[in-house]
């Protein structure tokens, strides 16, 4: 009972007799103020408890640390530690293979900014893309060679700067490893059926671009649905694209090259934008950017009928002589 007075006189500390302020005062010094007890945080992040005459209490530090020590071999904990070294190495994989890629588009990029055009003699010299590929041009490397400086932009008409891009095609594809480990036959077959998309995505790149600047970002034409790509998407879009395994006419082994390839670009390219945009947002924009390339194919097939006509009925020699003998099964229907 006197307990609960007490605590009845702690609740209600506003009566005025004087039993009430003494009972008041006893209650009051049994019970710890706020300020009787701080919290601090030690150098190891471990919670020490001191109450106002600095005198520690060590049993809540001594019974958290083996707890900490113990969770640390804890299934779970070397599961999460086992998935953060997994996260790492696929960023590493992931910047790693962008770097790649980004090293020879520098270089189209430049070569583009360079004002040149190419040797006449260049057209005759090689009859078809076989030739191209066994011969191992580079006109990226060998640019006095295949290539010649001009004083203005304005002096290289859309023709010639069609076939600029038509010879940077080669060191594109020879910039996909599984693209050089293949058999030549099949490396024809997959150049022939996917340089039109390829070929499309390069001359809306460079088409209104002189200057560029990796934090730029860009628009494709209209059959990329107005999207805006960044660099990285762009690069690993196009690695995408190169890699179409698809292709009925590869032999079994050069499918599996480069369906592997493939998949492992579609992997960086999702965590690429799962690290940008996060996971949901990332997802999303991983199925934007996969469209854009069933997109570029379905450009790629009214391309090939464009050209097409204007090869059979209204631009017969302009359009052979324009247009480099190699890359002509390219153009007009993607075999050879």
């Amino acid at each position: 009972m006197e307990l609960l007075s007490k605590q009845k006189t702690l609740i209600h500390p506003l009566a005025n007799d004087d039993s009430t302020d003494q009972s008041y005062q006893l209650a009051s010094n049994q019970m710890p103020s706020p300020m009787d007890v701080v919290e601090l945080s030690s150098p190891k992040n471990e919670r020490k408890i001191y109450d106002k005459n600095g005198t520690t209490n060590q049993s809540q530090s001594e019974t958290e640390e083996p707890a900490k020590e113990g969770a640390k071999d804890s299934p779970l904990a070397k599961s999460q530690i086992g998935i953060d070294r997994a996260i790492s190495a696929k960023t590493a994989e992931t910047f790693d293979t962008i770097n790649q890629l980004s090293c020879v588009q520098f270089r189209v990029v430049k070569f583009f900014a360079m004002n040149r055009k190419v040797r006449p003699e260049l057209f005759n010299q090689y009859t078809s893309f076989r030739e191209l590929l066994e011969s191992r041009i580079s006109i990226l490397s060998d640019m006095e060679k295949f290539t010649f400086q001009i004083e203005h932009q304005w002096e290289r008409n859309w023709d010639q700067l069609k076939c600029l891009h038509l010879f940077t095609l080669l060191d594109l594809f020879r910039s996909i490893p599984a693209f050089c480990t293949i058999d030549l036959d099949d490396q024809v077959r997959l150049a022939n059926y996917v340089g039109s998309a390829v070929y499309l995505m390069s001359t809306n790149f460079h088409s209104n671009i002189v200057k560029f600047d990796a934090e730029n970002e860009f628009k494709l034409s209209k059959f990329l649905n107005n999207s805006n790509l960044c660099l990285e998407e762009f690069l690993l879009l196009r690695a995408i694209v190169i890699c179409h395994s698809s292709v009925s006419f590869l032999s079994q082994n050069a499918k599996s090259q480069i369906q592997f390839e493939s998949e492992r670009y579609a992997s960086c390219l999702m965590h690429f934008l799962r690290l940008k945009h996060g996971n949901e947002k990332g997802i999303m924009r991983y199925a934007e950017v996969i469209h854009m390339a069933e997109q570029l194919f379905y450009a790629q097939s009214k391309l090939h009928s464009h050209l097409t006509f204007m090869a059979m009925v209204t631009h017969q020699d302009k359009f052979y002589e324009a247009t480099p003998s190699p890359f002509v099964p390219m153009l007009l229907n993607g075999y050879e």
